[in-house]
């Protein structure tokens, strides 16, 4: 039996029907969901299209880009490159540091080693960031930096031959000299310094490290790194030359002298900056020699001389040997100078003849005609001006500088001297005015136990000649004459001119005197 059509269509129908509605359901849904996703993306989506077209077309610089650690964001290109010029090229100082001692430090201006922060340059990699690439790797780049951030470090500049010139500047006052080992005198003070090594800028190696890093030692480190090349100093022995030093400072640097005219001592030491010319500090080899400078010591002792004035002065070659023998071998007894006279002069006056003549100057009048010898065949003339010998001229013999006998023709009376001290005093007879002592300045040049004068037949004991009152004739010191007759003379009349010319003592006096005046005693006589 067959079913009816009519009975199935119906059915068929409705499951099409639900299934038409089911898609169109489904279609609606999605076309919310995709105007919800849409709704939701758009503005994102706008907003980093808008961020894109404004920073592509601002000169501010990115969001989260940092210059070292300061912040950009934001800052206009202009305002960059201020802050960089501020910062660095209108604050340019930079220090300068030896590697090998960095306490040793100096200061300078960057630039005039050439060294310089670009800030023009710096700006524009700051500016730079985010920006890069083409179409949408632009926009990834720049959400990127907008995201994560971005660094930007400093563009240095260096001009190397400006550089050079200003480290080879700096040398001089930065190099550290070498000092070797010194040894000298200030006054009589012994100055020993000990040796120093030195270093001087190695220029090119300075040169170098900033050749290879200039935007680390601008930016981190601001300091220029002077690389130093050491000196050695010369190692010298000072032991052997502080020893004589201070073997010569400690001896007597004095020089004396006596003048046996006038009796007087002379003591002249030199300042202690004139001592310290006297000494030559040398070097031989590794070691330091002194020595004492004969010419140094010779223009001191003339430079004393002038002292002295006109008339007398000192033997510089016999000071300069003194003083080089005290210095150098530290002669127990320092010699002592006898001053030296120079030759005067005598204008003759009216009455005067060769012995009075002979009296004012103290000198016998046969030395005037040894001095002048044309007085011998025409005598004085009045105005006429006479060579005078020195004072000392009748000192022949080396002076006694200890003993001196000082005998006064007014008092009648004579004084022994040692040491500068009265050792004895005396009465005594001189001359009588037919035959008168002569005053002046002379020695003790002989000794006789018993002296006989034929002239006047008598022995003088005890005699010693000082002077000649004429060649041939010796006037002396002796005790009371004895007459061949056995008679004693002018005991009774000491204190009284009596002798021919000779100074008399009592008999005691005169052998006490014998023995102790050694010839070269000086035997001052006055008037």
């Amino acid at each position: 039996m067959n079913t009816p059509m009519s009975s199935a269509n119906p059915s068929m129908q409705d499951n099409k029907a639900r299934g038409t509605a089911l898609k169109i359901g489904i279609g609606r849904i999605l076309r919310l969901f995709l105007l919800g996703v849409l709704a939701f993306s758009l503005p994102p989506l706008l907003l980093t299209l808008g961020s894109f077209v404004f920073f592509m077309n601002s000169d501010r610089i990115l969001p989260g880009v940092m210059l070292e650690d300061l912040d950009l964001s934001w800052k206009t290109v202009t305002e960059v490159e201020e802050m960089i010029e501020a910062e660095w090229n209108r604050n340019e100082r930079i220090m300068l540091v030896d590697l090998d001692d960095p306490a040793r430090t100096w200061e300078d201006q960057a630039s005039s080693f050439g060294l310089s922060v670009d800030a023009v340059e710096t700006t524009q990699r700051a500016y730079q960031q985010g920006r890069q690439g083409q179409g949408l790797a632009s926009i990834r780049t720049m959400l990127s930096t907008l995201r994560a951030g971005a660094k930007v470090d400093y563009v240095v500049s260096l001009d190397p031959i400006r550089a050079k010139s200003q480290l080879e500047a700096w040398a001089e006052r930065v190099n550290l000299p070498t000092q070797d080992g010194d040894l000298r005198l200030e006054g009589r003070e012994i100055i020993h310094t000990l040796p120093r090594d030195g270093k001087s800028l190695d220029v090119l190696a300075s040169l170098d490290l900033l050749i290879k890093d200039p935007e680390t030692i601008r930016i981190d480190h601001q300091m220029i790194p002077l690389v130093m090349v050491p000196n050695v100093s010369q190692q010298l022995d000072p032991h052997k030359a502080i020893e004589t030093l201070e073997t010569i400072v400690g001896r007597d640097a004095a020089l004396r002298a006596y003048d046996p005219v006038t009796d007087e001592q002379f003591v002249w030491r030199p300042e202690d900056d004139e001592f310290q010319r006297w000494i030559d500090i040398t070097i031989e080899g590794d070691q330091f020699m002194v020595n004492l400078i004969p010419q140094a010591i010779r223009a001191y002792t003339e430079a004393v001389n002038s002292s002295l004035g006109a008339q007398r002065f000192i033997d510089t070659d016999q000071a300069l040997v003194a003083l080089e023998a005290q210095l150098s071998e530290g002669a127990q007894q320092p010699e002592v100078l006898v001053v030296k006279y120079l030759p005067d002069t005598y204008i003759v006056q009216p009455g005067d003849n060769l012995v009075s003549i002979s009296f004012k100057i103290g000198l016998p009048y046969w030395k005037l005609n040894e001095a002048n010898p044309e007085l011998a065949r025409r005598g004085l003339v009045v105005g006429e001006e006479l060579i005078v010998p020195p004072k000392d001229d009748m000192l022949a013999l080396p002076v006694i500088p200890e003993k001196r006998i000082v005998i006064s023709i007014l008092e009648q009376k004579m004084w022994v001297h040692e040491n500068h001290e009265l050792l004895s005093e005396h009465i005594i007879s001189t001359g009588i005015p037919n035959s008168p002592t002569l005053p002046g300045i002379f020695q003790v040049n002989s000794h006789y136990e018993n002296a006989y004068a034929s002239i006047w037949d008598l022995t003088m004991p005890h005699f010693m000649g000082i002077y000649d009152a004429v060649p041939g004739l010796t006037n002396g010191i002796h005790g009371l004459p004895l007459l061949s007759s056995g008679r004693r003379l002018w005991a009774d009349v000491l204190g009284n001119p009596a002798s021919y010319g000779c100074i008399i003592l009592d008999l005691e006096a005169a052998e006490e005197l014998f023995y102790w005046a050694e010839e070269g005693v000086v035997v001052e006589i006055r008037e």
